[in-house]
């Protein structure tokens, strides 16, 4: 059998070139043009075929990130994957039953990018909010690619993705016109052409110190070390020459409770008010939490308690089964319980919007926890559980996360890798990984309302849902 005739052959080809993008700046050029078999199976598979073999490209896609990460055991790495895969074959399944109800080819071919909309977007909502693996993410190494962030968001540049790969297959299998100038416009969306985030206004400038240890997870919860710890945001926290208006920490600093006597007496020595990640634990939540602790040895009586929780990290998937078959693993005892999140952290006139580690990676997190007084967000996070490479990729998506927001961020991350991204996806800082990081950062006070922040997914959700409905009544 020819090779490349065999399916099974190509789907892993594919689906390696999908997780591609992830590692190498300069692949994703090609990732997109694998998306034209992608249309072309959509299009001319049979349902049987469609369902078991874009399983396969993305089971392959996501088996490949997900070990990258390498921060998940064997088995939970074929988990990960098999649930997506799953996910994916669903909506092969309402994807070929849509086309069967669909008279014109034509209309199935157009209609693409609004289903692979509403995929991205529903997988969102699942178990995993899985948006780690979405096309939109492949653009994130630059900060012109995600210009059009700002409008329709992380899930409406998968949409301009797979909307370039059909009108060029439309291209090459039809010779349409129309298609060749939908093809080049959709090309100068990915390119960022013609939207500009060109803004050098802002109303204020303040003073932000950022403190974080640049161990790995695994020393930071030896016992040998913690009094190490705690003495290097002691120093961080309290030996500045220039007083800041607020002290960043970054999640589990020094794996405390809240409130925490530790974190209070640092403040009251530097008369800063430090803001720091830790965890409510009583018989009834055991919440992720972003606090604050004030110089007068008062506290934030409210924190910001974590929405979106990391799965097989803070939650284990079919717990009795997975702990069974790898019991030695090191599953945590006790599931962390989603919370409620919280508005604006309140500090010396500063009103700062907090995200919690896994939460940079949504969309949705960031857009509901921008108001208009929100002056920049802070995203407290401990990725060093995780490779190198998904640190880095994680600065990455907080660029999008900048621009879809229009306000810049601030990452303070364990293990190294804390940055400051400004509105237009710039990163103006960013600390090397596995280093100590405590630096005095000047923030402009920069707020940009982006169309992305007033409509968020219904801008393109609504249209794609109607195309889609409209032509599944069709007979």
């Amino acid at each position: 059998m020819n090779i490349f005739k065999n399916k099974i052959f190509i789907s892993i080809i594919i689906g390696a070139l999908w997780s591609a993008p992830f590692l190498f700046e300069n692949a994703w050029p090609i990732a997109v043009l694998s998306l034209v078999f992608m249309v072309y199976a959509l299009c001319e598979y049979k349902s049987i075929d469609l369902i078991k073999y874009g399983s396969l490209i993305i089971f392959v896609q996501n088996i490949i990130a997900v070990y990258w990460m390498k921060a998940l055991s064997p088995v939970a790495w074929v988990l990960v994957a098999l649930i997506l895969a799953s996910e994916f074959a669903f909506f092969c399944y309402l994807f070929t039953c849509l086309r069967q109800k669909v008279k014109n080819k034509n209309n199935i071919l157009w209609l693409i990018p609004f289903a692979w909309y509403l995929f991205e977007y529903s997988r969102g909502l699942g178990m995993f909010k899985w948006s780690w693996t979405n096309l939109g993410n492949w653009l994130t190494w630059n900060p012109e690619n995600m210009a059009f962030a700002s409008i329709v968001g992380l899930n409406g540049l998968s949409f301009i993705l797979m909307l370039f790969a059909v009108s060029l297959y439309s291209s090459l299998t039809k010779k349409d016109n129309l298609a060749k100038a939908i093809c080049l416009c959709s090309l100068c969306f990915i390119y960022g052409f013609p939207l500009k985030n060109n803004i050098e206004d802002f109303e204020a400038e303040t003073t932000v110190r950022m403190v974080s240890n640049g161990k790995a997870a695994i020393q930071r919860w030896d016992a040998n070390v913690l009094e190490e710890i705690k003495q290097f945001y002691l120093k961080g926290s309290s030996s500045f020459e220039n007083k800041p208006q607020v002290i960043l920490w970054p999640e589990s600093a020094i794996v405390s409770e809240y409130p925490s006597d530790v974190v209070a007496s640092i403040s009251k020595k530097s008369d800063v008010p430090i803001l720091y990640g830790a965890f409510i634990n009583d018989s009834e939540n055991f919440h992720n939490v972003y606090g604050v602790s004030y110089p007068d040895n008062k506290y934030l009586e409210k924190p910001y308690e974590k929405r979106f929780l990391v799965p097989m990290g803070e939650f284990v998937i079919f717990r009795k089964l997975v702990t069974e078959i790898m019991p030695d693993y090191g599953w945590p005892v006790r599931d962390v319980s989603p919370g409620d999140g919280g508005g604006d952290i309140i500090v010396n006139n500063l009103n700062i919007g907090p995200l919690l580690c896994w939460e940079a990676l949504f969309p949705e997190a960031t857009r509901t926890q921008v108001s208009k007084n929100t002056d920049f967000l802070v995203v407290a996070s401990n990725t060093s559980w995780f490779s190198q490479n998904a640190t880095q990729q994680f600065s990455r998506l907080i660029k999008m996360r900048a621009i879809e927001s229009g306000r810049n961020m601030i990452s303070v991350i364990t293990g190294g890798g804390s940055s400051v991204v400004n509105i237009n996806g710039e990163v103006l800082f960013e600390s090397p990984l596995g280093e100590d990081l405590f630096r005095n950062q000047k923030i402009k006070i920069q707020k940009k309302t982006t169309m992305f922040n007033q409509f968020g997914d219904f801008l393109l959700l609504i249209p794609s849902f109607i195309l889609c409905l409209i032509n599944t009544r069709r007979k």
